[in-house]
C-alpha cells in the first residue's frame, strides 16, 4: 500500500516477502475457527446490514459462480415503487453505498443478504489474495513475483473460487464448480450490470467499472490493475 509513496520500498518488501515464502493453492486460506461467533451474521439478523449493490452488479454482470457464496437471494419479499412485488427468495438484491434510508423496518431490509452462520470460520487471509498481490507487483516490473501477471490473475481466480467453495458451499447449497464454469468465467467478457433499485429509483445508477474479467494483454497498466483489483 506504500507504492505511490515510497515505490523502491515497496518493491524491496514484496521481493522480500515472496522470497521468504507467501501462500499458494497448495495451503489452506488462514480462518479462525475456535468457535468464536462470527457477529457478521448478527449484523444482517438485525438489518443494520445489507449486500453493498456494487458487489452484487459486478457478480451479476461477470456471471461470477461465486455469487451464491456469498450472498442469498432477497430474505423476503420485496414491494417495488411501481406496484410489483418481487418474490421471496428470487433475485440477488444489492443496497447502493451511501443512499438515504428510512428507519428499519424497511423493504430493503428484505434484500439479499450475506452467506454466513455464527459458526462461520473467521477469514483471516485467503489465499487468492496472495496471487492478486504477487499479479500487480508483476505488473509494476517487480522482479521474483513467480509469474507474469495475467499468469498470476488467472490462477488468483481459480484458487479463489475454488476455496470459497470449500469454505461456504455447505452453507450456501452449492456442491460443486466446474473446471468448465471456472474456465469459462476467466474468459468472460461480460460487464457490471446497471445498479436498478426497485423500491427508490433515485438510487439507480449506471455501472461504472467497465472492464471484463478476461485478461486483456494490450490493456493499459490502470486497466490491467482495475482488473486486478476487483478480483481481490
Amino acid at each position: 500500500r506504500i507504492v505511490k509513496a515510497n515505490p523502491t520500498l515497496a518493491k524491496q518488501k514484496a521481493e522480500e516477502a515472496y522470497q521468504g515464502g507467501v501462500l499458494t493453492s497448495a495451503d489452506k486460506d488462514i480462518l479462525i475457527d475456535q468457535g468464536l461467533s462470527n457477529e457478521l451474521t448478527r449484523m444482517f439478523e438485525w438489518g443494520d446490514s445489507g449486500m453493498n449493490a456494487n458487489l452484487t452488479t459486478i457478480l451479476e454482470g461477470f456471471q461470477d459462480p461465486r455469487l451464491p457464496l456469498y450472498m442469498t437471494k432477497n430474505q423476503a419479499d420485496v414491494e417495488c415503487e411501481d406496484g410489483k412485488t418481487i418474490d421471496s427468495g428470487t433475485q440477488y438484491l444489492g443496497i447502493r453505498g451511501g443512499c438515504d434510508l428510512p428507519a428499519k423496518p424497511n423493504q430493503w431490509g428484505n434484500f439479499s443478504k450475506i452467506v454466513c452462520s455464527y459458526t462461520t470460520a473467521l477469514p483471516v487471509m485467503m489465499a487468492a489474495e496472495g496471487y492478486f498481490l504477487r499479479a500487480e507487483g508483476a505488473l509494476r516490473g517487480w522482479s521474483n513475483m513467480g509469474g507474469t501477471a495475467k499468469e498470476l490473475y488467472e490462477q488468483g481466480i481459480r484458487v479463489s473460487i475454488k476455496n470459497q467453495l470449500a469454505y461456504k458451499g455447505s452453507l450456501a447449497g452449492v456442491s460443486s464448480i466446474s473446471e468448465t464454469e471456472i474456465d469459462a468465467y476467466i474468459s468472460g467478457t461480460t460487464t457490471q450490470k446497471d445498479f436498478v433499485d426497485p423500491v427508490n429509483g433515485q438510487n439507480s445508477i449506471k455501472a461504472q467499472n467497465d472492464i471484463t474479467v478476461k485478461w486483456d494483454e494490450s490493456a493499459t497498466n490502470e486497466k490491467k490493475l482495475q482488473r486486478i483489483i476487483t478480483q481481490k
